[in-house]
C-alpha cells in the first residue's frame, strides 16, 4: 500500500522534473544568476527534489482531476467525502487486527509522508525562524489538501492534519539537528 503510493508519487515527480528544470533555468537566466555561479548545485538539487515532491503530493492526495470532473458534472462544488472533526479518532479505533494494521499504516504513512516537507522548508529557508516556516508551511499545505478533499470522494480528517503536521515537525527537527552537527555554512543556503 505505501509502496504503491511511493511509486505513483515518484512517477508523477519524474514527469514533472523536465517542466521544473526548464522553468528554473529560465528564471536563473532572466535573473542573471546562471553564469555568475551564485546558485549552488546542492541547493538546486534540493529545490528540484522538493518541487517534484510537492507535485507528487498534489497529484497523489488532492486528486484535482476528479474534483473538477465532479464540479463540472454536478454544476458546482459540493461536499462528497466523509468529514471527521474529532481529534485522534484514528488512534482510538484499534479494535480488530486488520483495522489495527490499516490504521497503523495510515498513521505512520501520514507522518512519514510529510517529514520531507518539514526538512526541505527548514533547509531552504535562510531567513529568521526556519523552524516556524517548516511547521507552519507543512500545516498550511496539509490544510489545503484536506480542504480540496472535501470536494472529492476522499475523506477529510483532522487526524490527517495533526499527523501531517507532526511529520513536518519531525522533518524540521532532523534539519535542525543536522545543522547543529555540522555548523558553518549549510550546503543548501545561498549567499545573498
Amino acid at each position: 500500500m505505501i509502496r504503491d503510493y511511493l511509486i505513483r508519487m515518484a512517477l508523477s515527480a519524474a514527469l514533472f522534473a523536465p517542466v521544473y528544470l526548464l522553468c528554473r533555468w529560465r528564471f536563473l537566466v532572466r535573473a542573471g544568476r546562471w553564469r555568475s555561479g551564485r546558485e549552488k548545485g546542492i541547493r538546486e538539487l534540493l529545490l528540484l527534489l522538493f518541487a517534484g515532491y510537492l507535485w507528487g503530493m498534489v497529484t497523489l492526495t488532492m486528486d484535482l482531476p476528479s474534483v473538477l470532473r465532479l464540479a463540472l458534472r454536478e454544476g458546482g462544488f459540493r461536499f462528497h467525502g466523509g468529514i471527521n472533526f474529532v481529534p485522534l479518532r484514528q488512534l482510538s479505533a484499534f479494535k480488530e487486527f486488520w483495522v489495527y494494521e490499516f490504521r497503523l499504516v495510515n498513521v505512520v504513512g501520514n507522518v512519514l509522508m510529510f517529514l520531507p516537507m518539514g526538512f526541505c522548508l527548514t533547509a531552504l529557508w535562510r531567513r529568521q525562524r526556519p523552524v516556524a516556516v517548516g511547521v507552519i508551511g507543512t500545516f498550511l499545505f496539509s490544510l489545503s489538501i484536506e480542504t480540496v478533499q472535501l470536494f472529492s470522494y476522499r475523506s477529510t480528517d483532522v487526524d490527517d492534519l495533526i499527523l501531517n503536521t507532526l511529520g513536518g515537525l519531525l522533518g524540521t527537527l532532523v534539519c535542525v539537528v543536522l545543522r547543529r552537527l555540522w555548523p558553518g555554512e549549510w550546503p543548501f543556503e545561498q549567499k545573498s
